[in-house]
């Protein structure tokens, strides 16, 4: 009998282990694809959550208004270095612990099976609900590198808006202000150009965001929208990984898939992880986006108050609009949404499949 079990022993396969460099250099090289594809939607996508005017703006008009006023690379690209640090920050934890958890769960599961079983768990075999729970597990650890990032990016993103809203005011003011006597117009077009001035010559960058966020919140003031971050971090991305696996084990169980070409099926599911994750969290993101936003979009009219989740989404819905606040930007945000995550997923199985 201790002959046999030894046998057993020597005959069954060690359990799975991830290979943590080639699991983080490959989340980084995916996620820098996909935030380079979507990053100019996700700036649309953040000023119209971020947009407080008396009247709502359409996404066309806010692509036409930014291009107009600041051009394609300083319009759509402001700020992109922070996300881009960050996404490779963030794809490479969210693989990795991905991975590690899915891992930790089948070794669980092959260690409850005892030494009766010849064949080791696979992370393909595990329940799909533990694939969910690794997921989560992966935004949850993922949230605390994206708040700081995200809160850099976002300011930046509205920041122009924000600084340009003399302007428009001008360019709406003029026809009313021709009308006037001569002194008159005079006087208003004066004023309105030192305001102009005043508000242009304040240039902002990552250094200066994140120097007045600590002057003004101490450090902790970085993880401004922590909260929001893990809500929509550990649902949408227990989603995330959840669609992607459901649709790319249908495609592997299925006798005559409706997609034949495996590369096409990582494209499809990818770009379906990446609408469901959207269509499940976006209200969540939209309040993220306004806490993170609610200081530098208000500090001309000096309300420095505090906000939270609750507050931000009291406002949101009692705004003109209700509930549809709660969704401005989505359909960009879904038209981003396909081409990113779709390369994301195809990018990382694309490196593992072949180093």
């Amino acid at each position: 009998m201790e002959e046999e079990q030894v046998l057993r022993d020597v005959a069954r396969p060690t359990e799975q282990k991830i290979h943590p460099i080639k699991e983080v250099t490959f989340g980084a090289i995916s996620g820098m694809v996909g935030k380079l594809i979507e990053f100019p939607l996700d700036t649309i996508k953040v000023r119209l959550q971020s947009n407080h005017g008396q009247s709502p703006i359409t996404t066309i008009q806010m692509i036409r208004q930014t291009y107009h006023n600041e051009g394609f690379v300083h319009g759509f690209y402001k700020g992109l270095k922070a996300p881009l640090l960050g996404a490779c920050l963030e794809t490479a934890i969210l693989f990795s612990s991905y991975n590690y958890a899915s891992t930790f769960i089948a070794n669980r599961i092959d260690k409850s099976n005892g030494t009766n079983s010849r064949k080791i768990v696979s992370v393909d075999d595990i329940p799909f609900w533990s694939k969910c729970v690794s997921g989560g597990f992966a935004g949850l650890m993922a949230s605390f590198i994206l708040t700081p990032v995200e809160l850099v990016k976002c300011q930046l993103q509205v920041v122009n808006m924000h600084n340009s809203t003399p302007l428009t005011i001008l360019s709406q003011l003029l026809p009313q202000v021709q009308k006037s006597s001569s002194s008159s117009t005079t006087s208003t077009t004066t004023t309105a150009t030192t305001t102009t001035s005043t508000s242009t010559s304040t240039t902002h960058s990552y250094s200066s965001i994140v120097k007045r966020t600590i002057k003004d919140n101490g450090i902790t003031g970085l993880w401004k929208g922590l909260e929001s971050t893990i809500i929509r971090e550990v649902v949408g991305t227990a989603i995330w990984f959840g669609t992607f696996e459901y649709l790319n084990n249908h495609f592997k169980s299925t006798a005559d898939p409706w997609i034949e070409n495996q590369d096409l099926q990582l494209l499809f599911s990818g770009a379906v992880a990446g609408v469901t994750f959207n269509l499940s969290v976006f209200p969540v993101d939209t309040i993220k986006s306004n806490i993170q936003t609610h200081d530098i979009l208000n500090k001309a009219e000096h309300k420095q108050s505090n906000t939270n989740f609750w507050k931000e989404a009291r406002k949101l819905v009692l705004r003109k609009g209700g509930i549809i606040n709660l969704y401005n930007g989505l359909g960009i945000t879904l038209v981003r949404c396909v081409p990113a995550n779709a390369l994301i997923f195809y990018t990382y199985e694309l490196l593992k499949r072949n180093f």
